[in-house]
């Protein structure tokens, strides 16, 4: 399973796990490039999530496994091998 966090403008919004990332990417990007408009990022039974994208505003979608999958892949057999990057937070 996976997390879907989406932040606009500092404001955070979670989207349920079955969002297609990539084409609420290409929403966001094309009204941006249009000049701003609003892009439905959640249209589910008792949740609609409609945002406002401008050019120049600020935007990040972080999709990152969940703690379940997390604890699930610590019980693998084939450990991953660190990378250089784990001392940096680069989140």
């Amino acid at each position: 399973m996976r997390v879907i966090r989406i932040i606009v403008d500092g404001r955070e919004y979670v989207l349920p796990a079955d969002q297609d990332v990539a084409g609420i990417m290409t929403r966001i990007t094309d009204q941006v490039r249009a000049g701003g408009g609003f892009v439905e990022l959640v249209d589910a039974p008792g949740r609609t999530l409609t945002v406002l994208v401008s050019p120049g505003m600020s935007l990040a979608i972080e999709v990152r496994a969940s703690e379940e999958a997390l604890r699930a892949s610590d019980l693998r057999e084939d450990p991953v091998e660190p990378s250089w990057f784990d001392p940096f937070d680069i989140t």
